[in-house]
């Protein structure tokens, strides 16, 4: 098999990639026992200093997978909190 070595996507055909292909994503609401909701302020892209939910992308595989596998990720990259099984989680469409 040839391997081919990785390269990054130019950005004009990354572009076009998000404007046509339907990316998976999830974004997630965590709330603590006072009924608070846990926010991320933001470090990168357009919206630095802002505030906004955890937020994550599910590339390929996801349906094979499902999405916790994402939001657990997503949660834990953005706020270094872990989710273990056994929480409660509810998914909004």
């Amino acid at each position: 098999m040839e391997r081919h070595e990785l390269r990054p996507i130019p950005d004009d055909n990354y572009r076009n990639i998000l404007d046509h292909v339907p990316i998976a994503c999830v974004d997630i609401a965590i709330y603590n026992h006072n009924n608070q909701l846990l926010m991320i302020k933001r470090g990168f892209a357009s919206a630095v200093g802002q505030f906004w939910l955890p937020v994550g992308r599910a590339p390929d595989g996801w349906l094979r997978q499902g999405l916790y596998p994402y939001v657990e990720r997503a949660v834990r990259e953005s706020s270094a909190l872990i989710i273990g099984e056994g929480r409660s989680l509810s998914r909004a469409a």
